[in-house]
């Protein structure tokens, strides 16, 4: 049965969200690919993609002295390369290789600063983390141990997917602006199915199965594309690779193997990785202003992300900060909420420019009655000692607040 007062929220997640995993903002992404680049973890094909990128930023300085660019956002210098690309001065080659610096940078931060973190989720010690263990305890998530801030992202994983147990009701639903696949794998590894909604139904050979632990699926609306949603230049065709392997090596890479892993390229159940990297591009919307033209294969996740909005009793927003020149999401909003409906939207934020971005879009009235900026503040949780409020990003104190406006502590 629904529970008395049950709100059905949608989670909006921007870059905020997998900061502290290690992903990079906009503001700092190009010292993470200098990073990546003197990195021992990047191969040769990693290293030419990153080299592009770096060359592109020092040619685009070289010709901006008589204009005021930040060309440490990666958002502007992605800008000015598809300027270049629609001038005819570069090539969808180019944009190739920068994509790729793109995702590589992600998968090599995420991996350094999560995969390899020793610390145990398991912290008798710290009462905050067990509480947060509530979430993910009894069955059917009981078996999640993960490594390290990793458990962020599990229990934020098994939160939303708690909300899909009673079938009585519709559970709740993740749109997010990220490429990464920190929360992908969240899903996977609590054993919560997905629903990109992209109308997508082609799979590597390497997808995993599971006894899944609910019966339906999550939505998760990924509106900028997918690091493992791969186009076949060859083929013509579109495919998903699992968000992670049941193992990792050392040398792994998401990136490689999901291109060389290309069931058109291979042969009907072929289980090999013959295909040839440079033929697959993953389907990914850059964060740039030009964005219509990257819509082709996106249209059905933005339909059904506008959907679900208008579905939704609440409305929770981390990690995305509104920026004024980001008119898709206020169309979104504007789009999927319609007029009367007696939404609730909260930001997770710290900062106070944040805040404003929001109140500036939204109506007084709005604002006044349905509109909330949690805060360490004004949140009444208890104090902790390492994770409370974790330099004002995604944390164990976020994950607390949040499950407790959705109900579920």
């Amino acid at each position: 049965m629904t529970s008395p007062g049950y709100k059905r929220t949608v989670y909006i997640l921007g870059a905020g969200f997998s900061v502290a995993a290690g992903a990079p903002v906009m503001a700092n992404f190009f010292d993470a690919m200098l990073d990546c680049f003197h990195s021992d973890a990047a191969d040769n094909a990693d290293k030419n993609a990153l080299k592009f990128a770096i060359d592109f930023r020092k040619e685009m300085a070289s010709a901006s002295d008589n204009f005021v660019l930040d060309l440490e956002n990666l958002e502007q210098l992605f800008g000015l390369l598809e300027i270049q690309i629609t001038a005819g001065r570069k090539t969808p080659e180019h944009r190739r290789l920068f994509v790729h610096a793109v995702l590589r940078t992600l998968e090599l931060k995420i991996r350094t600063s999560f995969h390899n973190d020793p610390r145990d989720l398991i912290d008798r010690s710290n009462s905050l983390k067990n509480s947060s263990l509530d979430l993910v305890g009894p069955a059917p998530f009981g078996f999640l141990a993960p490594k390290g801030t990793a458990w962020l992202y599990h229990v934020f994983a098994a939160m939303v997917a708690k909300t899909h147990l009673d079938a009585s009701r519709r559970g709740d639903s993740v749109i997010t602006f990220n490429y990464d696949l920190l929360l992908d794998q969240a899903f996977q590894e609590a054993r919560v199915p997905v629903d990109y909604c992209n109308g997508i139904n082609s799979w590597t050979h390497d997808h995993i199965s599971f006894p899944w632990t609910i019966k339906g699926k999550v939505p998760l609306y990924k509106l900028h594309g997918s690091a493992n949603w791969i186009v076949c230049n060859k083929h013509g065709r579109t495919y998903i690779s699992p968000p992670a392997p049941q193992k990792i090596a050392s040398d792994y890479s998401l990136l490689r193997n999901s291109r060389a892993a290309c069931p058109n390229c291979n042969g009907g159940g072929s289980k090999t990785y013959n295909a040839d990297p440079n033929d697959h591009l993953p389907l990914i919307v850059p964060p740039t202003w030009n964005k219509a033209a990257w819509q082709v294969g996106l249209e059905a996740v933005w339909k059904a992300a506008i959907d679900d909005l208008s579905a939704a009793g609440r409305i929770i927003v981390i990690g995305f900060s509104l920026p004024e020149t980001d008119l898709f999401f206020r169309y979104l909003l504007a789009a999927g909420v319609p007029i009367g409906q007696g939404v609730d939207v909260f930001l997770f934020d710290p900062s106070d420019a944040v805040e404003d971005n929001y109140k500036k879009f939204l109506a007084p009235v709005f604002t006044g009655r349905r509109f909330k900026r949690l805060t360490a503040d004004n949140t009444q949780m208890p104090s902790v000692v390492d994770v409370l409020y974790w330099r004002g990003h995604f944390d164990t104190f976020g994950i607390q607040y949040v499950a407790k406006t959705a109900g579920l502590l």
